[in-house]
């Protein structure tokens, strides 16, 4: 499961290049999609009501006292299941599974939960400060006025991961801040998760994100 859009720079092919300037292209296209430029964000986001499904762990917790835990337990290895012992006799296993399997009571249950959110993103105050850049990090401050989703904002941080996806970290009520994440200059999403019980000893988290477009 994938559960982060991926973006990369990708190179305009050049014709009659030679294997080898199609190889360095390549190469160069990789350096430079870690450092490039920030995306421009700007105007206002909403959500609309596209909410998409990324994948739904389930998590069974086996208590090595029932009578049947043994049996259990074996099960679940064989069916795929990552299973480790979290105190005394007891067994907290997970399974991650795609898209598909996320339900659909859930995505309605992430849409109406999302209902009415907005981002908006004014002018910028002044450059992009590049803070940290690393082999799989960089990240900017960029200093711009807009509104979130715990209220207005002056700055906020970018961060694109190699081999991951572009975020961005609005201030927020809490310390970590209100992370989104950027799949392009009209798209920024939401990450969320519903749980979903079956029972004491086994629950499934839904997750997926809330799509805010302009």
């Amino acid at each position: 499961m994938k559960l982060t859009p991926l973006f990369v720079l990708a190179l305009a092919s050049l014709a009659g290049c030679s294997a080898d300037a199609a190889t360095e292209a390549d190469v160069a296209g990789d350096e430079l999609a870690i450092g490039s430029a920030p995306i421009a964000l700007d105007g206002t986001y909403y959500f609309e009501g596209e909410v998409k499904p990324l994948g739904r762990l389930t998590v069974d917790v086996v208590d090595m006292r029932m009578s049947d835990a043994a049996d259990r337990l074996a099960d679940l290895r064989s069916s795929g299941a990552n299973c480790a012992l979290v105190i005394s006799q007891t067994y907290r296993c997970t399974k991650m599974h795609g898209a598909s399997a996320v339900a659909d009571a859930s995505l309605e249950a992430i849409a109406a939960r999302s209902a009415g959110l907005s981002v908006t993103f004014g002018a910028r105050t002044g450059s992009p400060s590049l803070v940290t850049d690393a082999d799989s990090l960089t990240e900017w401050q960029i200093p711009q006025n807009g509104t979130g989703l715990a209220g207005s904002f002056d700055r906020y941080t970018y961060r694109q991961l190699r081999n991951g996806p572009t975020k961005i970290v609005l201030p927020g009520a809490g310390d970590l801040g209100d992370e989104l994440l950027v799949e392009d200059a009209s798209r920024i999403t939401k990450w969320e998760r519903k749980v979903v019980t079956e029972g004491r000893w086994r629950w499934h988290e839904d997750m997926a994100v809330a799509v805010l477009a302009r």
